[in-house]
């Protein structure tokens, strides 16, 4: 019986210790199940900071790059922090909004245009899940403006806004550069409108990007056109032959480059041109030189600008101030500037200064009026201006006298040739009362350089010469001579 007992006990001992070592097996297991997942946590946490740390880090250099100032704006509280660049964190401005400076960042005053749109900013937020932007101007105490563009993120939790993330970036280069592109657009705008013409040309490659007349465009840069005056002539476009000199130098790329090089870059040329076989007019060819900024090349624009009426003008009142107003020939001080270069310019050279004086003209103008004596002047201004080559100087010293400078003469016999004809036609002047034949001129010649080299001296030695011609009888020519009058 006892053995059968003590049977029982040790089979339920050994049942009990196998059931122990069971448990003490799974307990272990889950220990380090548990110890696994723990460590796996753990390393998933410091990863975790360590991603942040370097997050942070990385934020911290972005801060230090950026040229922008960030702040948070605390909704609920109305506090403002700005964020150092040096550490990322917040430093409080303000916990009152009223408080505020007149400036945020930089003693500026915001302009009195934009304080509504600031002040919209943070007292009337509108909860927003897209990036807010403002652009404000500040005017500082000196009187320049500063640009400031302001971004702003909303930060939500259950929809409702917290916070306020704000970028301000200081563009106040970008915008007076875009207000400068803004006024140059402008003024190229109004100056195009009222352009003939406009010619672009990449000088670098010597190709021609553009060229239209009026709103047409004439050559693209499709069409792979080198520069060349020739390119006018082939489409309609002729300068006139007296002004191609002019403008050599402006359509020849090689000569452009080097105008650019030393500095040169703006061109203005008035010249006469012709478009389409209408009549030559009066244009102005005002030209700049500039550096493409993408490709570094050399670019030529031009726009010709229509000055024909201008240039008439210029022309009339040049005339009035130049000419004499009764016979339209040159005037005085006009004949003697002109008179003077032509002897600098043909230094030497033989030419003849010839005074002339109407015989009897206070006969005339008492016998038969002014009116009379005014046709007698004009008259003879014809038979001067009909006797003498376009290039000869005739001028109207004053009253009856007259003169006339003709240069590169071959001899003395062919100067009296030309007076004689010259007096031929003055005889043939009539008017009422007043015959043919009856018209005429004391006529006194100095000759270059014999006689003199200066307007002075010619015009005393003529005069002198003139002066004996009258008192012979009037009614003929005398050339001037030291010793006697020929």
């Amino acid at each position: 019986m006892n053995q059968k007992v003590s049977l029982v006990v040790l089979s339920i001992l050994e049942e009990n210790s196998y059931i122990t070592t069971i448990v003490s097996f799974i307990a272990m297991v889950i220990i380090v199940v548990i110890i696994i997942i723990f460590s796996y946590k753990n390393r998933q946490i410091k990863e975790a900071l360590c991603q942040t740390n370097l997050c942070n880090e990385r934020f911290k250099i972005a801060l230090l790059q950026l040229k922008s100032q960030i702040f948070e704006y605390d909704i609920e509280t109305g506090k403002l922090f700005i964020i150092d660049k040096g550490s990322g964190n917040g430093i409080e401005i303000t916990d009152n909004l009223s408080e505020l400076p007149k400036d945020i960042l930089c003693h500026d005053i915001i302009d009195n245009e934009f304080m509504q749109t600031y002040r919209l900013i943070f007292e009337h937020i509108i909860p927003s899940e897209t990036p807010i932007r403002k652009i404000i101007r500040l005017g500082i105490e000196n009187g320049d403006d500063k640009w400031l563009k302001l971004t702003f993120v909303m930060v939500f939790n259950e929809n409702v806004a917290l916070r306020i993330i704000g970028v301000v970036e200081n563009i106040t280069q970008e915008k007076c550069i875009e207000n400068s592109f803004f006024m140059e657009q402008q003024c190229r705008t109004a100056m195009l409108s009222e352009a003939l013409g406009v010619l672009s040309v990449n000088v670098t490659k010597n190709k021609i990007i553009s060229l239209m007349i009026g709103e047409r465009e004439i050559i693209s840069k499709a069409d792979n056109v080198t520069m060349d005056l020739d390119v006018f002539a082939a489409h309609d476009i002729e300068i006139y032959s007296e002004d191609l000199e002019k403008v050599k130098d402006v359509y020849n790329a090689n000569k452009l480059i080097d105008a650019f090089q030393n500095g040169r870059l703006e061109f203005s040329t008035p010249l006469r041109c012709r478009i389409e076989c209408e009549e030559y007019r009066w244009i102005n060819s005002t030209a700049n030189l500039f550096i493409e900024p993408d490709t570094g090349d050399i670019i030529f624009f031009l726009y010709a600008k229509d000055i024909d009426e201008q240039k008439k003008m210029e022309f009339q009142l040049k005339s009035k101030a130049e000419r004499d107003s009764l016979t339209g020939l040159y005037n005085r001080v006009t004949a003697e500037n002109f008179i003077t270069q032509l002897l600098k310019d043909y230094q030497g050279t033989k030419s003849a200064f010839i005074m002339l004086d109407l015989d009897n003209f206070k006969e005339i103008n008492d016998l038969h009026g002014h009116y009379a004596g005014d046709f007698v002047l004009r008259c003879i201004a014809d038979v001067l201006k009909a006797s003498f080559r376009s290039d000869d100087i005739v001028a109207r010293m004053g009253g009856d006298e007259y003169c006339v400078f003709i240069k590169r003469i071959p001899s003395e016999m062919f100067l009296l040739r030309k007076v004689e004809e010259m007096a031929a036609g003055f005889e043939d002047i009539s008017y009422k009362g007043i015959e043919k034949n009856t018209i005429t001129m004391s006529i006194g010649i100095a000759i270059c350089p014999n006689h003199g080299d200066t307007f002075t001296q010619l015009y005393k030695n003529a005069d002198a010469a003139l002066y004996q011609a009258k008192s012979l009888g009037k009614n003929r020519a005398l050339i001037y001579n030291d010793d006697e009058i020929k």
